[in-house]
């Protein structure tokens, strides 16, 4: 199995210094809709005020391997 590293900038940049290690490109991908979701969650109102979240993953050898960007805009709703 090959480690996998799930970095994160949504208005400030987190590395991931522990990784995952996956079986194969299917399983990077679960783990990266997973993460995705909990971190989402975790941030709840926050994440509206950037608007714009990334996620990339990297492999052991620092190679990009996916990415996930999301956008939100409130056109023009206040909170």
């Amino acid at each position: 199995m090959q480690r996998y590293f799930f970095h994160v900038r949504d208005g400030r940049t987190s590395l991931d210094e522990v990784g995952f290690e996956c079986a194969d490109m299917n399983e990077v991908r679960a783990q990266a809709t997973r993460t995705t979701g909990e971190t989402l969650r975790d941030l709840g109102p926050d994440f509206w005020q950037h608007g714009h979240w990334t996620m990339w993953v990297e492999d052991e050898s620092g190679s990009t391997v996916l990415s996930l960007e999301i956008t939100a805009d409130l056109h023009g709703l206040q909170s």
